[in-house]
């Protein structure tokens, strides 16, 4: 179901297209798999149709047979209608359950995103047979999705990295950084949250949480080493979240001082506990997933949370004691 204003209109690429009718920011989920709307198909539901039938059911389902679920999905709005392209402006994430905007998207433009299946024409080949795929581990599943794939970050250039006294190296700001300017962009793979302990070690402590089930992720101790990674954790922190992935201050910046965020904002699951040396005059001394629960937290960093805690906390503003019960919406798709 898309979840962003989006209409059916002529493309560049072929055809009919699905364009963009609001500014979609990067990092915003553009579509979500919604179990009573759009249709999930099994191997045997397409062998019951005609040939005819099962081509024109085909030629719109969103990428390939799920190997998990062993089911095609057919969007029944617009979403349809989203073509491919070598370089998309979406990427599919959470095993095909959502789709997200890699870098903006202005009004008038068109959606696209990385079929997984083979197109020629307005042909689209799958296995006649619809054998559901061969089982394979988690942690084959990862590393064969993960194959190939360039992890590309950003640092401003009015940092550089710096040892600090007691936390290895640091980011130190070398000219004055205006609030609200961006100061990082953070890459990796888009992992289910589900699969943390699936995640090389060594890679865990590098993990951000940009959603409910998502994690930003490096997957092999090889794909370490972007200098974002020297960006340290502060219970006091002057940097926070603009979207999933920006990384912005939060005051002025003078030159001199250490970039730091509140690992608070980004972490809201059980990963155990971190013995933190920030120094800080209101430093917790450990740092848990429940820490963005936290009164101080939530007044140092308020608006500079990851999007998906922010929304935790209007709904619990709205909806006091949400917290404690177990959300659940028409949309579940777990």
């Amino acid at each position: 179901m898309l979840l962003v204003n989006a209409r059916v209109g002529p493309s560049q690429v072929h055809g009919l297209g699905l364009i963009a009718m609001e500014f979609i920011p990067s990092g915003t989920i553009v579509w979500k798999h919604c179990p009573r709307f759009d249709l999930a198909l099994t191997s045997e539901d397409l062998q019951a149709l005609s040939p005819a039938a099962r081509q024109q059911i085909l030629h719109y389902c969103d990428g390939d047979l799920d190997s998990e679920t062993g089911t095609y999905t057919l969007s029944i709005d617009d979403a349809r209608f989203t073509n491919h392209s070598d370089h998309p402006n979406t990427v599919s994430a959470d095993e095909g359950r959502i789709t997200i905007a890699v870098r903006d998207i202005a009004v008038g433009e068109e959606i696209t995103w990385k079929y997984h299946s083979i197109r020629e024409g307005s042909t689209v080949h799958k296995p006649d047979h619809f054998e559901r795929e061969p089982a394979q581990s988690t942690q084959e599943n990862i590393l064969k999705k993960a194959a190939g794939q360039q992890i590309l970050s950003w640092l401003t250039e009015k940092v550089d990295v710096r040892p600090t006294k007691n936390r290895g190296s640091g980011i130190f700001a070398t000219s004055i950084i205006d609030r609200d300017e961006p100061i990082a962009v953070f890459g990796g793979h888009i992992v289910p949250l589900k699969h943390y302990n699936d995640i090389a070690s060594d890679c865990q402590d590098w993990s951000i949480q940009i959603a409910d089930n998502l994690l930003l992720t490096y997957i092999t101790h090889e794909e370490k080493g972007s200098l974002t990674d020297f960006v340290n954790h502060s219970c006091s922190p002057n940097a926070g979240w603009r979207g999933m992935i920006e990384l912005v201050a939060m005051r002025v910046i003078n030159p001199g001082e250490e970039i730091t965020f509140d690992y608070a904002t980004c972490l809201a699951f059980d990963f155990g506990q971190m013995e933190c040396l920030c120094g800080a005059a209101n430093c917790r001394g450990i740092v848990t997933g429940e820490d963005w629960k936290r009164d101080d937290v939530q007044t140092n960093s308020r608006g500079y949370l990851q999007p998906f805690l922010q929304r935790k906390l209007v709904r619990e503003d709205s909806n006091p004691g949400a917290d404690e019960r177990k959300r659940k919406t028409e949309c579940d798709s777990e």
